[in-house]
């Protein structure tokens, strides 16, 4: 058993050392255009085969978005080959995200009509709950709500008052659900299978990436829909308190790509840091997705011929 633990600490940690760099993304920034960003990518170890033969006229956002994601979907699914396999188990943490995230998509574009768009936030491929292709071909909210009868999805979202008063979708309200219940899920798979310092560590984790999203979204609901500007304020003191401590001066405009920073480092930390496989796991996840998120920025930003300082303020590195 110990064997296994530290099999998959090293395999995590031998991918994690793979990862871009700073000196990776000074290259990047002074591409002059998504080909040839890619181009360096390709002789990257991390993205040599993620964008082996992408045809240079797929080369627009939703391929490229649907090709990172749908490959740190597939590390995590590679890494967790070495974690014995348990019913809805916690192991399933990077799916059951996933698969809110690919719900809590297709209503938002559902809700605007823009049906084409919800295969992009789709992984096929990937074993899930529910049918991932069937949402893409429904041309209706309620459609895709049904069709998600049988799963816990279902039934969180039949209670939402917004998706069944008639009305145009309140998609804050659908995520706030969504949320709500896939950390609900988590805290329970993980205090089920963990104890000890395992699960004082994926409680933890799991606390400060609930309460860091929770806090985001009532900043921008108060700095963006309330007639007083003390209460955003109010939040954003709390936030600093939380999790910067007062350490790092941030601009309150920027606030989303502080909190990435604050948070890759922690991952970064607990990556390199803890003894436990699973938390490990857990962390590594979240650099997967930070590195995803700057490589989209990156590539747009090319895209569109933004200076690279404007570039680089947006990357969590």
């Amino acid at each position: 058993m110990k064997s296994s633990r530290n099999a998959v600490i090293a395999k995590t940690r031998a991918v994690y050392g793979r990862g871009l760099t700073e000196a990776d993304y000074g290259v990047l920034l002074r591409k002059n255009s998504v080909k040839s960003a890619v181009d360096y990518l390709k002789k990257t170890k991390r993205y040599e085969k993620v964008f082996a033969g992408l045809d240079e006229a797929l080369m627009h956002r939703g391929r490229i978005e649907l090709l990172l994601r749908g490959d740190a979907l597939d590390i995590y699914a590679r890494l967790c080959g070495f974690i014995p396999e348990k019913k809805g188990g916690f192991r399933d943490f990077a799916l059951k995200r996933a698969e809110t995230e690919s719900i809590l998509a297709a209503l938002s574009f559902a809700a605007v009509g823009e049906y084409d768009q919800i295969a992009v936030y789709l992984p096929e491929y990937f074993h899930a709950s529910f049918d991932f292709i069937a949402l893409a071909g429904i041309k209706s909210v309620t459609g895709i709500v049904d069709a998600l009868k049988g799963t816990r999805y279902y039934r969180v979202l039949k209670r939402l008052p917004s998706l069944n008063g008639g009305g145009r979708p309140d998609i804050e309200e659908i995520a706030r659900g969504l949320y709500a219940d896939y950390y609900k899920w988590a805290l329970t798979a993980a205090e089920k299978e963990f104890s000890g310092g395992e699960l004082s560590e994926l409680k933890a984790a799991l606390k400060r990436q609930s309460v860091l999203e929770s806090l985001l979204e009532e900043y921008r609901r108060k700095a963006f829909f309330s007639d007083n500007p003390k209460e955003a304020e109010d939040v954003l003191r709390e936030i600093d308190r939380k999790f910067f401590k007062g350490r790092v001066e941030f601009d309150k405009d920027n606030l989303e790509t502080a909190i990435r920073r604050n948070s890759y480092d922690y991952y970064r930390r607990r990556v390199r840091m803890s003894k436990n496989p699973m938390t490990v796991l857990f962390a590594f996840y979240g650099v997967l997705e930070t590195e995803r998120r700057n490589v989209t920025t990156v590539l747009e930003g090319v895209r569109y011929s933004l200076p690279p300082p404007e570039i680089e303020k947006l990357l969590a590195v």
